[in-house]
């Protein structure tokens, strides 16, 4: 998860996935969007509060989040257990 990223960044990454449509499910803010790529789920979107790119990625696998690995991120998630 990442809740300041750059935009360029966000619509990098976000063009791997399909935006859910569901007008009646805005929690936990109307601004952010569900997606779903292949054996990954997405949430993110730009908010106010704080300003910014925010998203969130959870996958069936660690060597699917692979697909990412040429975006800057500030964090890494993807530690073996």
């Amino acid at each position: 998860m990442n809740t300041n990223i750059p935009h360029q960044h966000f619509e990098r990454v976000i063009g791997h996935f399909r935006k859910l449509e569901n007008p009646l499910w805005t929690w936990p803010d109307p601004r952010l969007s569900y997606y779903v790529g292949d054996r990954m789920l997405a949430f993110g979107g730009h908010s106010g509060d704080p300003p910014g790119w925010q998203l969130l990625i959870g996958a069936m696998d660690h060597e699917t989040l692979n697909t990412f690995d040429e975006v800057e991120w500030e964090w890494d998630s993807r530690t073996s257990r």
